[in-house]
């Protein structure tokens, strides 16, 4: 992964650093002339952070169903699961869901609950 847009081989980012140095680049400068007139305000710009997910990749622990029943009751009671309200499992079963990312198949195998259960608890 690259830390600063420079970095990246395929960005137009140091052709348009040229462009602003006086250098002669293949790039027409007069669109990011009209948005950004000079380097400074390109280069802030261009730096700033932003809270914008578009291909960031976040890795999915995987468990086996021994490891999520263990993680499961770490941090949920699940005991009477098939005796609480409708409500309450569905929305049980959805945080354990959200915060595990299993399976809908492996839920129900966890938590001894029927698959069209689990299905329709985390599509509610």
């Amino acid at each position: 992964m690259i830390k600063t847009i420079k970095e990246y081989k395929l960005s137009s980012y140091n052709q348009y650093i040229d462009g602003y140095n006086g250098k002669s680049i293949e790039i027409d400068m007069d669109i990011i002339k009209s948005y950004f007139r000079n380097k400074d305000s390109f280069v802030k710009y261009m730096n700033e952070t932003n809270d914008d997910q578009c291909l960031e990749y976040f890795e999915k622990k995987k468990y086996t169903d021994v490891q999520l029943k263990k993680e499961i009751e770490r941090k949920y009671d699940i005991k009477e699961i098939n005796d609480m309200t409708k409500e309450k499992r569905d929305k049980l079963i959805n945080n354990i869901k959200e915060d595990t990312g299993a399976s809908i198949r492996q839920l129900s195998r966890v938590l001894g609950i029927g698959r069209g259960i689990i299905e329709k608890a985390v599509r509610a």
